[in-house]
């Protein structure tokens, strides 16, 4: 999943920064997705499998333990909302009503997400006062080493930000924008005349597909954050513990869908679009290098020559 992951967000990032696409205020959410989908691999799933080894620093060194966290529960909540914020553009273009329309444009999406990141970063600052590491080797580990009360502000922390703010905003503008498109079709089914031209279309369908997809992965995970919340103050039996910490690790392996998924799930939804855009990136790379490669071979040749020449002469 990792590998899929990186190579996925990373070809999201090479076909959404394309001349067609890179304009349009759904694709800098996706591509802002993809990136920080990149950044969370490397600090969570990248990080866990490195601990099975004992490879992972940020498990014996504090600092990196802190940093490590906060990265990944800001990086991950910033890919849900960017995903949340292509909805709501979705549903703003698809709007029959001008002024919503108007509403979406580049400017705004650069400029909220970036007072979206500044808030996030706050939010899980508390990293670096509530984490630390805890036992001696080789039992070491990054987890919460101060109060009840962090604990507590984390998993609601995450509730609210990584699940129920995205969640709500998905289903309100995702539901609104279904109703948009259907309106627009029922009023004129010719494509020039249509409110949703054909770009907005595909990104409509890929931002669709990874609303379903996100419902599948993240689900599990939010009904395990949400039963720890509200058993807190139980005491536990030790297997019950194992039992909450093995369906805690399984319900974080489906959270990877999400991130590293993404590209194939555009790949299948997003139609044409994103298929033929993948196609002229990979053929443009593909003739640049066999540019290169001929350039450098004449350039061989050429120097063979005149190498020739200086030994005749």
């Amino acid at each position: 999943m990792i590998i899929l992951g990186l190579v996925g967000n990373l070809f999201n990032i090479l076909v959404f920064h394309q001349p067609t696409l890179r304009s349009n205020p759904c694709s800098f959410y996706l591509i802002t997705s993809a990136y920080v989908n990149i950044i969370w691999i490397m600090a969570s799933p990248l990080s866990r499998m490195l601990a099975t080894f004992q490879f992972d620093l940020s498990e014996s060194i504090s600092i990196l333990c802190k940093i490590r966290r906060s990265v990944a529960y800001t990086c991950s909540s910033l890919s849900m909302i960017s995903i949340a914020f292509a909805t709501v553009d979705r549903f703003l273009i698809s709007s029959p009503k001008i002024e919503y329309r108007r509403l979406s444009s580049l400017h705004n999406a650069h400029r909220l997400i970036i007072i979206t990141a500044f808030i996030y970063c706050l939010i899980f600052a508390d990293m670096f006062y509530c984490l630390d590491i805890v036992g001696l080797f080789p039992s070491i580990t990054c987890t919460i080493n101060t109060t009840r009360g962090c604990g507590l502000y984390n998993e609601i922390a995450r509730l609210i930000v990584l699940v129920f703010i995205p969640s709500t905003l998905i289903l309100i503008f995702g539901y609104g924008t279904i109703r948009n498109v259907k309106k627009s079709r029922r009023k004129n089914s010719r494509s020039q005349g249509n409110i949703i031209h054909r770009i907005d279309q595909h990104l409509t369908q890929m931002v669709i597909g990874q609303i379903i997809l996100i419902m599948i992965s993240c689900i599990p995970n939010t009904i395990q954050c949400i039963y720890l919340v509200l058993t807190l103050d139980i005491e536990k039996s030790p297997l019950r513990l194992r039992i909450e910490i093995l369906s805690g690790e399984a319900t974080l392996v489906l959270t990877t869908f999400q991130s590293s998924l993404s590209f194939y799930i555009y790949a299948k939804t997003g139609g044409t679009l994103f298929r033929q855009t993948l196609k002229e990136l990979f053929t443009r790379g593909f003739l640049k290098y066999c540019h290169v490669t001929k350039n450098s071979h004449v350039e061989e040749i050429l120097e063979l020559r005149r190498l020739k020449h200086d030994v005749e002469e």
